[in-house]
């Protein structure tokens, strides 16, 4: 039950990031601002890796099938990596005042709330296994 429970936990999260991304997207139409360029380009990227990443993740834990299990951790690697990348890119645009800082914060949200989707999506696929690849997740409690 405690799984189930740490599950649901997630989910809730990545409702509460998906709220944040609805927010600041409704923020850049109101200021009628987008995020251009390079980073506009890198910002969906990293957005279709962590839609992929949850997709996989929801079917994992719907399935408790861990044959995707190897892509879901190459997924967070990258999708960590990536939100390291448009952090570092968000500092280079600012220092060069290619963009508001405003608008260089909520790219800055944008980068952090998927990164964050990522980690709960990779939570929810790993509360299927007997043991978290890394060690530090206790056995999976069988319901009756």
């Amino acid at each position: 039950m405690g799984a189930l429970f740490h599950v649901v936990s997630d989910i809730e999260r990545v409702g509460d990031h998906a709220e944040n991304i609805a927010e600041d997207v409704e923020k850049l139409i109101d200021m009628k601002e987008d995020i251009n360029g390079m980073a506009g380009d890198e910002i969906r990227r990293m957005q279709e890796m962590t839609v992929k990443i949850l997709h996989l993740s929801m079917d994992m834990f719907n399935l408790e099938d861990e044959s995707h299990l190897q892509e879901i951790l190459d997924l967070e690697n990258a999708i960590d990596a990536k939100e390291r990348e448009l952090q570092d890119l968000h500092v280079k645009c600012l220092t060069k005042g290619e963009c508001s800082a405003q608008v260089g914060m909520m790219f800055s949200d944008l980068a952090s709330n998927l990164e964050r989707v990522a980690d709960h999506a990779t939570n929810i696929a790993f509360s299927i296994l007997e043991e978290d690849p890394e060690g530090d997740k206790p056995p999976k409690v069988e319901l009756a």
